[in-house]
């Protein structure tokens, strides 16, 4: 999808949804702000297109079911759980 800031106009491009097959430099802390813009210029027509002209592309399929076990009691939880505690923290949730 390519586009103009301020026209409206798109131009739906074969580029859409396609991954990047490789990247032109390693994978360091020391390139970090240039596989960040190397990311955000691959994927600016499509993740990061904030066109305000056009609606995002919509995804298709069955929506997203979510099971709930209605016998068990909800909770608030605000702090984030490591890892490697998840399965001592659903022991003693029970």
């Amino acid at each position: 999808m390519r586009w103009a800031w301020g026209t409206g106009q798109t131009n739906r491009g074969s580029d859409l949804g396609k991954t990047m097959d490789s990247l032109e430099v390693p994978m360091t802390e020391v390139n970090r702000e240039k596989l960040e813009n190397m990311i955000k210029e691959h994927y600016k027509h499509s993740a990061f297109n904030v066109c305000p002209h056009h609606e995002l592309p919509v995804m298709t399929g069955d929506p997203l079911r979510i099971v709930v076990d209605p016998r068990v009691k909800p909770y608030a939880m605000h702090k984030p759980v490591p890892l490697h505690w998840k399965d001592t923290i659903r022991e003693q949730m029970g």
